[in-house]
């Protein structure tokens, strides 16, 4: 009561008397006066509670004025109270020194302090010392009123959901109190625990686990949920199940929630994609959990997953478990899930098998996808062909050219009539349906199926698809296993003919729980006396109906309908169709292991096949850089010889053209400029003589030279012609072409009349180029020329000059610009016979890097399965175990129907 008057500022009422209405200040001021009459007067009560009045009259000045002289016991309080004022005047520094200041052993004063220091960091923004503020004062005294509560709003104001997280932790372990509780379940269900440990939730599932079981399955769904996603999920399901396992927590106060998650946790981690040792640690325990929580829905699951598993790893499971765990099937309640689960279970395989690239069975997946269609009942005809089998199809498929002897055939209603063949490899639409019909033929391949969809009113009418298996035997007994009854066609003139004993073997053999029924044929003059009793023979509980061959309406259609539709037992339908789906998740099952040998086979085959193909690629780029380097020989060589030849001939002819222009010269030539003139001249022929004879002969030599260079490359191309064939049938595709780029002859083509058709040869000085002989010759032109005596011995001179003249460097030189012009073409050849050869050297090389990334990863493929074999064996490990858990699921209820029974 005193320290609650000391908080509240209250302490002045104890000076005041009842009834009295005077104004307290008025009150201690008397007493005050009163006090100070005393010889040794104590004022500091006084003054503390003069100091209260006027705070309360917000006259802070004057109530700090009253504070400081405060000397005894209330001397904290009245510390505590100025710092209080100071607050109130937004003197934040003044409050803090002095709230910092005081030391005492009081409890309460202690937590006041902090309280109040947590009120100012907040007024002044100081968030960090705030939260020390807050958390100092639940620490010391977390039972003082509302100082959680305060916290808490304080924490989540501002998102600080590590310390609000840790506040209500500890406060329900240390109160116990279900708000805390919920409080700690809000913050989990709202995903602010993602990133907390899950082992720092143990302590407070183990007192919430104590103290209300419908609160912990919420808290524990919530934990299992949040973690889910993250990297920590296996750490919370070790910590989880390790803190579970020795509860004694009771069944019956759990919610469904923690038997749901365990139910899809279980699946989730069978599903491949983990290995055993990753999850063997814990799964033991976790099954023993399961087993704890499971609700009457899911209790046959968890019991039969701890069989199987317990059938795999015998020692990870006590043998009282064990009992439990088969106690539980027998008495539990069938499931009504089996169908789903047991459909999911095989799209699980065939998903995993996918990403492993293994092409799963398309007939399998046909077989599952009509067993999945539990509106349509499957109904499998059997009987020897002469029993009216053709005759019963016929009517009741409406397709009268039908040949009723084609066995492993399902007619089925569909508003698009088509037909499909189904194997192992592909299922195939075939093109022409009535074609089809009329010319339907045995599906190719063994044990490979045929589906006839048409828009049949008696199928669709009674829900059915009509089997057409003759041979139940092998690979074709998948009839009898797609079948969820089975009609026997006999006649009444042979009912059991040694067909049909040989057919009824094979049923009770392959299927001896198919409901059969029996289908008479009856014509007029058949007798039926001895047929009921050797049906019951052979089946007692067999139905019998009977159908005139003679009745050309087959006015017992509708009938028929509901006789067929009654060999079907509804009820237990989805149960014999999940037993059906878990045959052939066994042999999908088997049919995996089988192609992980195969696919390790496989790898090893085609690594040794590429590097032979690789070592054939090479050889072959070799061949090509032989015949590429072969070709540009020729080509150049040839090329170089028909230049050679036209500059040898060009050398060979000029000279003797020069010489033959002293016949231009006679006596009555001007020998003053005869010099000019015959240089004119031998220009003029050497014109003439490049233009009309030269280039002309050059051009038709140079295309002789490219006819001759394209049947080489003709001949280059066939030959790789024989060599991309020869890959191909060894790769048996068209994969390899390779083309030759023979555009190159077009612009050879272009360029050589191009070269051809012109030559321009500048005027050569040939006897103006001032040596001694020809500035003899022109100076006695010059000087001797004039006289007429002189002509005949300067005619001579000239000629004799001219004739005896070497002009061989005259012609190299003109030879030498002809020349000029085809050198660069020339030096052109070889790039572009790698251009006529580039495509083969790319295909070839692409071919090589292709066969080298193969065998890469082939390698790297290999070595992954020979060096880490759990990763295909471990998921196909867990697939069997889920199957032999469906297959305990099958039992349940069992000992409670023998019971009834």
């Amino acid at each position: 009561m005193f320290e609650e008057q000391l908080i509240k500022k209250s302490y002045y009422e104890n000076f005041l008397e009842p009834n009295d209405n005077r104004h307290p200040v008025q009150v201690l001021g008397e007493v005050y006066m009163k006090e100070q009459a005393e010889k040794l007067p104590d004022l500091s009560q006084i003054r503390f509670a003069q100091g209260e009045v006027y705070f309360r009259a917000k006259d802070f000045e004057t109530a700090i004025f009253k504070w400081e002289s405060i000397n005894n016991e209330l001397e904290p309080w009245a510390k505590k109270n100025m710092a209080d004022a100071y607050l109130e005047l937004e003197l934040f520094s003044t409050a803090e020194g002095i709230y910092q200041s005081i030391i005492t052993d009081s409890l309460i004063l202690n937590t006041e302090l902090a309280i109040q220091l947590f009120s100012l960091f907040i007024q002044e923004g100081k968030v960090e010392s705030a939260v020390h503020m807050i958390k100092q004062a639940v620490s010391i005294n977390p039972d003082y009123p509302n100082v959680s509560t305060l916290a808490r709003m304080f924490f989540e104001e501002q998102q600080d959901w590590e310390n609000a997280l840790d506040l209500a932790v500890n406060e329900v372990i240390r109160t116990e109190k279900m708000q805390w509780v919920d409080t700690v379940i809000d913050y989990i269900e709202m995903g602010h625990t993602k990133s907390v440990k899950p082992e720092y939730f143990s302590e407070v599932l183990t007192k919430v686990m104590n103290l209300d079981s419908n609160r912990f399955d919420r808290m524990a769904s919530s934990l299992w949920k949040n973690y889910k996603q993250e990297k920590v999920y296996f750490t919370w399901l070790k910590e989880f199940n390790r803190l579970f396992e020795n509860s004694e927590i009771e069944k019956n106060g759990l919610g469904q929630e923690l038997s749901i998650l365990y139910h899809e946790t279980y699946f989730y981690l069978l599903d491949g994609k983990y290995l055993i040792k990753e999850i063997s640690d814990f799964i033991p325990s976790f099954l023993a959990n399961w087993l704890k929580v499971a609700d009457p829905d899911h209790i046959s699951f968890a019991a039969a997953a701890l069989l199987a598993w317990s059938e795999v790893f015998p020692s990870s499971i006590s043998g009282e478990l064990v009992n439990e765990a088969e106690s539980s099937i027998y008495q539990s309640k069938n499931s009504k899930t089996i169908l789903k689960d047991s459909l999911e279970l095989f799209n699980t395989i065939v998903t995993w098998a996918e990403g492993q690239g293994i092409l799963v069975s398309p007939k399998l997946k046909w077989i599952i996808e009509k067993l999945a269609d539990v509106k349509t009942m499957n109904l499998l005809i059997a009987g020897d062909s002469g029993n009216g089998r053709a005759t019963f199809l016929h009517k009741i498929l409406g397709e009268p050219s039908l040949d009723a002897n084609i066995s492993n055939v399902m007619y089925t209603n569909h508003d698009i009539e088509g037909s499909y063949e189904i194997n192992d490899s592909e299922l195939i639409k075939v093109a022409s349906y009535k074609r089809e019909i009329d010319e339907l033929s045995e599906p190719t391949g063994e044990a490979n199926w045929r589906e006839v969809q048409l828009s049949n009113v008696f199928l669709r009418e009674n829900s059915l698809a009509l089997i057409n298996a003759l041979d139940l035997n092998g690979g074709n007994s998948e009839g009898l296993y797609m079948a969820d009854s089975l009609v026997f066609l006999v006649n009444d003139k042979e009912p059991f003919t040694g067909n049909d004993r040989e057919v009824f073997i094979q049923i009770q053999n392959n299927k001896p729980d198919l409901p059969v029924h029996f289908l008479l044929m009856k014509s007029s003059e058949g007798k039926t006396e001895n047929l009921t009793s050797i049906i019951k023979n052979y089946f007692p509980a067999a139905k019998l109906f009977t159908i005139s061959l003679n009745d050309t309406e087959w006015g017992e259609l509708n009938h028929l309908g509901e006789f067929l539709k009654e060999t079907v037992c509804e009820q237990h339908l989805e149960e014999e169709r999940a037993g059906k789906v878990l045959i052939f998740v066994k042999k999908l099952i088997s049919l995996l292991l089988e192609k992980r040998v195969e696919l390790e086979n496989s790898l090893v085959n085609s690594v040794k096949w590429n590097e032979q193909m690789n070592g054939k690629y090479n050889g072959a780029i070799h061949q090509l850089s032989d015949l590429k380097l072969e070709n540009i020989r020729m080509v150049k060589n040839s090329f170089q010889k028909a230049k050679e030849d036209i500059q040898h001939e060009v050398i060979d002819t000029i000279p003797r053209l020069l010489k033959e222009c002293s016949r231009v010269i006679n006596e009555n030539s001007d020998f003053r400029k005869i010099h000019l003139e015959l240089n004119e001249e031998m220009n003029r022929r050497i014109d003439s003589y490049m233009k009309e004879i030269v280039l002309p002969k050059f051009h038709d030599t140079l295309q002789a030279w490219i006819e001759e260079s394209k049947n080489e490359l003709i001949k280059s191309q066939a030959f790789l012609d024989e060599l991309g064939d020869a890959f191909n049938v060894l790769l048996e595709e068209e994969r390899i072409q390779f083309f030759c780029d023979l555009k190159v002859l077009d612009d050879w083509r272009r360029d050589v009349t191009r070269m051809t058709s012109n030559v321009h040869l500048d005027k050569v000085n040939i006897l103006l180029r001032m040596t001694p002989s020809q500035v003899l010759l022109k100076s006695a032109g010059k000087f001797l020329g004039v006289l007429s005596q002189n002509k005949s011995m300067l005619s001579n001179k000239y000629k004799n000059y001219i004739e005896h003249e070497d002009y061989y460097e005259i012609a190299v030189s003109i030879a030498a610009k002809l020349i000029l012009q085809i050198e660069l073409f020339e030096n052109g050849l070889e790039r572009d016979m790698t251009m006529f050869f580039q495509n083969p050297n790319d295909v070839l090389g692409k071919l090589v890097e292709e066969t080298n990334e193969e065998i890469s990863a082939n390698r790297k493929l290999l070595k992954e399965m020979r060096s880490n074999p759990e990763i295909y064996n471990d998921p196909m490990t867990f697939f069997q175990i889920r199957l032999r858990q469906y297959e305990w699921v099958m039992l349940a209820g069992s000992e409670l129907r023998y019971q009834r029974q």
